[in-house]
């Protein structure tokens, strides 16, 4: 783990995911009265979006610049435990 992190992929993720949500709230714009609004849409960016800080907050702590971080290493002995 770790490499996409290190080779840049995470912050092409993001870019992408944030340029969708940008998309989005040009049609659905973000204030109170669209707080009952369903969309497929946004459904489906939440759980990539959800999906997607989990995985960059596990490449984060798995990062070699990071091996001295007491809080990395209580997210890795979690990580461990959670492997099949």
């Amino acid at each position: 783990m770790g490499g996409a992190f290190q080779n840049g992929l995470m912050w092409v993720v993001y870019n992408d995911l944030e340029k969708n949500f940008q998309n989005f709230l040009e049609y659905v714009p973000l204030v109170s009265v669209h707080k009952k609004v369903y969309s497929q849409k946004l459904l489906q960016l939440m759980l990539q979006i959800g999906g997607y800080v989990d995985t960059a907050f596990k490449e984060m702590a798995t990062y070699h610049s990071f091996d001295g971080n007491q809080k990395c290493e209580v997210i890795r002995k979690k990580l461990q435990l959670e492997k099949p």
